[in-house]
């Protein structure tokens, strides 16, 4: 195939358009692929969350038959989807591990552009908008929207984090360190990856295994900044935070009080 560059958004947002879905009950992943010229598969993955398969303009489509979270195997449907919509010119086999499907970032370009398609094609913004509309941040809201949507709770947050009018920080870290984040209008100075979680983190006590806070409380602004700065001491951020087993990982919401 001799495909042009093309935009993953775009590409998600017309296969909504050409099929006029208007509810999240009527994105079928497995129909919509199909429809596309991909057929989905389940089968025995050792160390894959998705693979693709292509040969010429068809595609084959295969997630782990043992996965039994439902916004996880939707998500990965959808990101080989989209490797198959953006990438089966540049490579007949994709296989794609957990860590691709957390990276939101760029450190693998093919990866971050399957990962948006899938969310806009999961997640479409006129849907997703109406559900968030003057709705404050918290993972409580996460959870119902990743519901709602039949998604992974952490394309659920991006996801919000992208479309909020809410000014907020998602923060996505492992074994207590944080692999990224992603802000909107939060005009804050964020630690960056491969930085320790400070100690006095809701998301640090997740690791520790002192349980989730959903919910939010409020934490001193330090606790989440580059360099500690005696001008933030008076300054709070409500932190509200979840940690995903599965992944030994936890994703983190900020926002101001």
């Amino acid at each position: 195939m001799n495909k042009k560059t093309v935009d993953p958004i775009a590409a998600a947002t017309n296969i909504i358009q050409k099929l006029d879905i208007r509810s999240p009950s009527e994105i079928i992943v497995e129909l919509i692929a199909e429809q596309r010229g991909a057929t989905v598969v389940e089968s025995f993955l050792s160390s894959a969350e998705g693979r693709l398969v292509c040969r010429g303009n068809k595609g084959k489509i295969t997630v782990p038959m043992n996965e039994t979270n439902v916004g996880r195997k939707r998500f990965s449907i959808a990101h080989e989807l989209g490797h198959f919509e953006l990438h089966s010119h540049l490579a007949n086999i994709i296989s794609c591990s957990k860590k691709d499907m957390f990276d939101w970032q760029g450190y693998k370009k093919r990866e971050t552009e399957a990962n948006l398609f899938s969310a806009e094609l999961l997640m479409p913004r006129s849907l997703f908008e109406a559900n968030i509309i003057r709705k404050k941040p918290n993972l409580n809201l996460i959870e119902e929207l990743s519901e709602k949507f039949k998604t992974s709770l952490t394309a659920t947050a991006f996801r919000y984090t992208q479309l909020t009018k809410e000014p907020c920080a998602l923060i996505h870290s492992t074994d207590g360190k944080i692999n990224w984040f992603l802000k909107n209008e939060f005009d804050y100075f964020l630690k960056g990856k491969g930085q320790n979680l400070d100690e006095d983190s809701f998301a640090y006590d997740a690791f520790k295994g002192k349980g989730d806070n959903p919910s939010g409380s409020a934490v001193s602004a330090n606790t989440w900044l580059e360099c500690y700065d005696s001008r933030y001491d008076d300054i709070e951020f409500i932190e509200s935070t979840k940690y995903l087993e599965y992944y030994n990982s936890a994703i983190t919401l900020l926002w101001l009080p």
